[in-house]
């Protein structure tokens, strides 16, 4: 990650709520599991989110995804640039800005995986030649409006995008078709 790590840039407001459903939450828990294991989320990078009837349920920052446990998913329920309302008690993603937008801007999104796929990373220009995959315009920093919006402009025609000198992120229709893109562009990348 070019990037140091400096927080989170939005405040979070911890509301009541019911806790979030413990299937969606083993699910999110599992795919951590199979991207920590392929290198795909070093230390505690990346961040996997699954929309829900009020918002989506999303990693919490800080936490290895091989070792995420059900306090580790948060349900984010109104979100503006400035701020966050969630039910938890650990504080969601700094990517909640880019997980939020892909929901509002693509209906079809079910689930989104956020890795940092620095083999992809690096083979962008591959990438667009051989599977039409989008990168980011430019570098922006993580977790802001800017790269939020560049994320959603990558996404336009595709499922899976390259966040310049960051990392990747993927949608899907549910949270194995997300996954599955990821490791297969990473697989065939790999030949």
């Amino acid at each position: 990650m070019a990037e140091e790590y400096v927080g989170r840039k939005f405040e979070t407001e911890f509301v009541e709520g019911d806790p979030p459903h413990s299937e969606i939450v083993g699910e999110i828990i599992s795919a951590g599991k199979a991207l920590h294991a392929m290198g795909l989320t070093p230390e505690n990078a990346g961040n996997i989110s699954v929309r829900t009837e009020n918002g989506l349920l999303i990693t919490v920052g800080g936490v290895s995804k091989g070792e995420l446990n059900p306090d580790d998913v948060v349900e984010v329920v109104d979100f503006n640039f400035s701020r966050v309302k969630a039910v938890g008690r650990k504080e969601p993603s700094s990517e909640v800005p880019m997980h939020w937008l892909i929901y509002q801007c693509y209906p079809m999104a079910k689930a989104v995986i956020h890795a940092h796929d620095m083999l992809a990373v690096d083979n962008a220009d591959k990438l667009k030649l051989t599977a039409g995959v989008h990168s980011t315009k430019e570098m922006a920093s993580y977790g802001t409006e800017d790269q939020a919006y560049q994320v959603v402009e990558a996404l336009k025609h595709v499922q899976y995008a390259v966040i310049r000198g960051h990392g990747i992120v993927c949608m899907g229709e549910s949270l194995d078709e997300a996954l599955e893109l990821i490791i297969n562009v990473h697989k065939s990348l790999k030949k």
